[in-house]
C-alpha cells in the first residue's frame, strides 16, 4: 500500500492491487409454472371477491344519478307549469308534461290550482307533478 496526500491535505490510501471481486451468493430459484407467477391464483380469488362490491358501487352511483336527474326534471316541469298558470296561459297540463323531457310517459300532472284572473303578485299557482 502506498500513502499519499489527499486533495484536502489528509492521508489517502491507494491500493497497490485491485480489490478482489465479491462472491455472489447463490439465489434461490423458484419453479415457475408456464402461466406466470405463483401468486396468480391468489390474485384471481381476490379479484373475484371484490368484483361484486365494485360493481354494486358503480351501478349504485349510476342509479343515484338517474334518480337525481328525474327529480330535477320533475321539479323543473312543475315550476314551468306554475309559471304558465300564473301567466294565465292555456294548456297548462299538456305543456307541463311536455316540459318533463327525457322521462317516460308515466309523468302525470295530478293537481293544478289556478290563480284567479287579475290576481296580484301574492297569489299562488300550485302544480303537482308525479312520476
Amino acid at each position: 500500500m502506498q500513502w499519499t496526500l489527499g486533495h484536502r491535505g489528509g492521508p489517502r490510501i491507494e491500493p497497490s492491487s485491485p480489490m478482489p471481486a465479491r462472491k455472489r451468493r447463490p439465489t434461490m430459484k423458484r419453479r415457475l409454472r408456464k402461466g406466470g407467477t405463483p401468486d396468480r391464483g391468489a390474485t384471481v380469488v381476490e379479484f373475484a371477491l371484490l368484483l361484486p362490491v365494485l360493481l354494486l358501487m358503480v351501478f349504485g352511483i349510476i342509479d343515484f344519478g338517474r334518480a337525481l336527474n328525474a327529480q330535477v326534471t320533475i321539479t323543473q316541469a312543475a315550476r314551468e307549469g306554475a309559471r304558465l298558470d300564473a301567466l294565465n296561459q292555456p294548456n297548462v297540463v299538456t305543456r307541463t308534461k311536455a316540459a318533463a323531457t327525457g322521462l317516460s310517459a308515466s309523468v302525470t300532472v295530478a293537481e293544478v290550482t289556478t290563480c284567479p284572473p287579475g290576481s296580484g303578485p301574492t297569489a299562488n299557482a300550485d302544480v303537482r307533478v308525479t312520476y
